[in-house]
């Protein structure tokens, strides 16, 4: 039997959002479920991945030709690979204005970077785009929750206090260090630490790598860069560009307490 699906409670945005702007951005961290949930709300949506290297290299060939060849709705997913299709869906965007024929809910990207930051990327899609922030998974909702810590004490059902002495909950540590990411919290604690290192590995070998090679080639960029994770924090802004950061601070902070190594 199949598991249903986590409820996110970010879902209600993205579906008001559809109906009235022609641009939704989905964005967040890889694994964290922007597809799952593009494609839940939108099943009628036209799906590209641009990890498809042939759909990639046509993207960045003839931007305008490949937006322009796109059916009515579509979802255009890991779009940061491609900041050169903004202006193409600018365009597009302003021609069916002046033909009054805009559609709401035109395009739905989803990205594991701010590619509205991306070095290189003039076209912030001002007035025609919302951009939604997708993060892992809450203990709501990980629980399906109908009510959330805050809503329970802004009605009283919760009284805070404050004690001198205070142990420790029994579980807290092991669901902090779990995350919220989906996958892992489907695992045993020790294949979840496996799966959080594959996922760093995965990151700096690939993504970053991606998101560099951007920076490399803008005439302001950054030509050169290091490893070692102070300096990819000045080069990345933070999780302004991308979105990992904080994952390696909590991974760290997991490991110096017992729960990042076996």
């Amino acid at each position: 039997m199949v598991e249903p699906l986590l409820p996110r409670y970010i879902a209600p945005l993205l579906q008001e959002a559809l109906t009235d702007t022609p641009v939704v951005c989905l964005l967040g961290p890889r694994q964290v479920g922007k597809t799952t949930l593009a494609q839940e709300y939108c099943p009628k949506y036209t799906y590209i991945n641009f990890d498809d290297s042939t759909l990639l290299n046509t993207a960045k060939q003839d931007p305008t030709g490949f937006i322009q060849g796109l059916p009515e709705q579509v979802i255009l997913d890991e779009v940061q690979r491609t900041p050169e299709l903004l202006p193409a869906i600018k365009t597009r965007i302003d021609q069916q204005r002046r033909s009054r024929k805009e559609q709401a809910g035109s395009f739905l990207l989803t990205g594991s970077a701010n590619l509205l930051l991306l070095p290189g990327v003039q076209e912030s899609l001002a007035g025609r785009v919302e951009i939604l922030n997708l993060y892992p998974l809450t203990e709501q909702e990980k629980q399906r929750s109908e009510s959330s810590l805050l809503e329970l004490l802004i009605s009283g059902s919760i009284t805070p206090q404050i004690i001198g002495e205070q142990s420790v909950i029994d579980g807290v540590a092991e669901v902090i260090c779990q995350g919220g990411y989906p996958e892992p919290n489907t695992r045993s604690a020790a294949r979840a630490r496996q799966w959080h290192r594959q996922y760093l590995n995965a990151i700096i070998q690939r993504d970053v790598k991606d998101i560099a090679a951007i920076v490399k080639f803008h005439p302001n960029g950054a030509t050169r860069f290091r490893s070692n994770g102070a300096t990819l924090k000045r080069k990345f802004s933070g999780s302004d560009r991308v979105y990992y950061f904080p994952f390696l601070g909590s991974l760290s902070s997991c490991s110096s307490i017992g729960f990042g190594e076996r």
